[in-house]
């Protein structure tokens, strides 16, 4: 008797010991980006504004429907049909300033967007990583946009 007491103590013991150490899933944002790839590398903050994000070289997308650095698009767009690895960084603006970030990332062949809304403050504050086959350029009225292909 003493020795199914001590047996199943000692399962009961493991058990918990598992399920401690075992992951626990939560719902804060995580840094999903790569060293390489963090778009914080730039210190774009709540309040980055359109004058840094300008000087920076960002492609910027204003509310007002003008584009900022638009030939980075093209740029981008040239890097990556010649396979040369590449990072675009896109940042639309809020009606009420909160920068909207979209990353596209080329690097080995694949390309890697990163949609991150964490300094937005009417929205959940996520990083969306997805990966997409391919990209196309898009040209109207002298300016340049990426369409995706999955």
């Amino acid at each position: 008797m003493k020795n199914k007491v001590y047996l199943c103590t000692t399962i009961i013991l493991i058990i918990s010991l598992v399920c401690a150490c075992s992951k626990k899933s939560d719902n804060r944002v995580k840094n999903i980006y790569s060293d390489d790839e963090i778009i914080d590398k730039y210190n774009i903050s709540n309040d980055y504004d359109l004058k840094n994000a300008e000087k920076d070289g960002f492609v910027i997308y204003q509310v007002d429907g003008k584009i900022i650095n638009n030939i980075k698009i093209k740029e981008f767009y040239e890097n990556t049909t010649s396979n040369k690895e590449d990072i675009l960084t896109i940042i639309r603006y809020t009606i009420e300033g909160d920068p909207l970030i979209t990353q596209y990332n080329y690097k080995e062949g694949k390309f890697i967007v990163y949609e991150d809304n964490t300094r937005d403050k009417n929205d959940e504050g996520k990083i969306i990583m997805r990966e997409i086959k391919n990209i196309e350029l898009e040209t109207e009225d002298g300016q340049y946009s990426i369409v995706e292909k999955y």
